[in-house]
């Protein structure tokens, strides 16, 4: 038997359970976590072109409510898969929704909320038109992506909205929306180790390129350049890694905006020596430092000999040297440098210092309008180095070579002779004489005197013979018998010396008639590439030492 009480408490709890049963028909159903700028960024990228799926529904009336619902899922609202989605569309398989009554339907179930009108929308909502105030039924749908203007299929192109059709339902997605963290253009950098992809979502491979090595590291920095996009209940942004390097699809989660703005500056910076020979190595000194928060990443060494018809520098593409540094204080170190052997004349160096920011400053503090201090480029020179030519040439002959050789024969005749012409020549005159004396005197002059100069050369004398050359300061020599004449100040020697004097003469030379003695490059005339040719063989000449 039901008490009163108990009576009371059961109409109690009808009245509550219908209360229930009408709000929940009556009050929409909250959609899931919306990004709106997701969707209305796809919106933007593929309203003038088929949707990345590949498919389009124009042969069946238009795309509108294929392409508001790709919209809808970029921003994390799928209707792939649902009751509304038919089957017979996408070749037998559930896919988005692709009718505007469907699209419609869908809404109705709390997804969405019609509003009175445009100004009641948010940018990522949706808009259905029906072209005629006759009809009831409504043929099209376009995305709303703010400030009054539209983005849609059929036709595919941004609108205004003030040029819209003559009929329109307004629905609000129900979601707050999700905080975006990222926007394209932001510059950021990787928390922890992340995968780069080449597509959103972890269906995609990872990307392939050889500075990847399967995973972007720690503190790289990069910009973003397209999304988000939802997927896998991630949201997704391709972020380009900086010049020369990978690019690809990461989730948000693992990526941080970096939100200095601020150029790092050099404070200090100098090279040593100034200028030097071949060989010589230059030291080149800097101090750098941060203070927008990101901190240094790298300071770069940057060198060029090349002027355009201006006289302004001209610089590579790329840095001769990179050194990783890393904190905000003031890093001070170096670079060396030793050009290459055969280089001669001007070197300009400078440097690059980056922050983890991505920003770039140089030596002459560019970015931050010539503050603390403008301190380059800086200019190194090499030349051969100089030396000072005898201006006398030597009067004196080489001990090695007989000046002169006998022409008279002696004067005098042994009053005796011999009978016989002894086979050597004795080395002391006897002290006896013979016995017997001839009694008539040979006239005619002994045979062992030579009447002749000897026409063989001692093996120790050179073949070629010093040339002597017009307003030349020394009679050049050739050491090695090669037909060309490479110790120039004839001191038996080949050397810098030699090198130096060839240059500064080499008007002379070219105008001597020894032009053949001279050509070290045998192109029949003397000019800087026979300068160039004279320095090679003289490294070769150092390396056999």
């Amino acid at each position: 038997m039901t008490t009163k009480d108990d009576g009371n408490l059961s109409k109690r709890v009808r009245y509550i359970a219908v209360i229930l049963i009408i709000f929940s028909l009556t009050t929409p159903a909250l959609a899931l976590d919306y990004n709106r700028q997701a969707a209305v960024n796809y919106a933007k990228d593929y309203a003038e072109t088929i949707c990345p799926c590949g498919l389009s529904y124009y042969n069946l009336g238009g795309d509108c409510a294929h392409f508001c619902s790709h919209a809808l899922a970029a921003g994390g609202l799928s209707n792939r898969g649902t009751e509304y989605a038919r089957g017979w569309c996408e070749g037998g398989s559930h896919d988005y929704i692709i009718t505007v009554g469907e699209l419609r339907q869908w809404f109705q179930t709390g997804i969405a909320t019609q509003v009175s009108s445009v100004d009641a929308l948010e940018q990522g909502d949706v808009i259905l038109t029906a072209w005629d105030y006759s009809q009831e039924k409504y043929t099209h749908a376009v995305l709303y992506i703010g400030s009054h203007e539209i983005a849609s299929h059929s036709p595919n192109d941004v609108f205004d909205y003030n040029k819209w059709g003559p009929k329109n339902e307004y629905w609000h997605i129900n979601s707050g929306g999700t905080t975006q963290k990222l926007n394209i253009g932001d510059k950021v950098r990787v928390g922890s180790n992340l995968n780069v992809r080449t597509g959103p979502g972890t269906s995609y491979a990872e990307i392939t390129d050889p500075d990847y090595y399967g995973f972007a590291p720690s503190g790289t920095t990069g910009i973003i350049c397209s999304g988000p996009i939802v997927e896998n209940g991630f949201t997704w942004w391709r972020v380009d890694f900086g010049p020369g390097s990978f690019s690809g699809w990461s989730v948000e989660d693992g990526l941080e905006k970096i939100t200095d703005v601020t150029p790092p500056i050099v404070t200090y910076f100098n090279v040593a020596p100034r200028s030097g020979q071949p060989f010589t190595t230059f030291s080149i000194f800097y101090t750098v430092s941060d203070s927008g928060g990101s901190g240094l990443k790298q300071v770069e060494l940057w060198k060029t000999h090349t002027l355009n018809e201006y006289g302004q520098l001209i610089w590579p593409s790329n840095a001769a040297q990179i050194v990783s540094i890393s904190g905000n204080c003031p890093i001070s170190g170096s670079f060396s440098d030793t050009p290459p052997s055969i280089f001669l004349g001007d070197i300009w160096y400078g440097i690059h210092v980056v922050d983890n920011a991505g920003i770039c400053n140089d030596e002459r503090n560019s970015q931050t309008g010539g503050s603390p201090g403008i301190y380059g480029p800086i200019r190194a020179s090499i030349a051969l180095p100089t030396t000072t030519v005898p201006t006398t040439v030597p009067t004196t002959v080489p001990t090695t070579v007989p000046t002169t050789v006998p022409t008279t024969v002696p004067t005098t005749v042994p009053t005796t002779v011999s009978t016989t012409v002894p086979t050597t020549v004795p080395t002391t005159v006897p002290t006896t004489v013979p016995t017997t004396v001839p009694t008539t005197v040979p006239t005619t002059v002994p045979t062992t005197v030579p009447t002749t100069v000897p026409t063989t050369v001692p093996t120790t004398v050179p073949t070629t013979v010093p040339i002597v050359i017009p307003g030349f300061p020394s009679t050049p020599t050739d050491l090695d018998d090669d037909g060309k004449f490479e110790d120039l100040n004839g001191d038996g020697k080949f050397d810098v010396f030699d090198i130096s004097l060839y240059a500064r003469y080499l008007s002379k030379l070219q105008k001597s008639e020894y032009i053949e003695s001279f050509d070290y490059t045998g192109d029949g005339r003397i000019d800087y590439r026979d300068v160039m040719r004279i320095i090679h063989k003289y490294m070769l000449s150092m390396r056999r030492r």
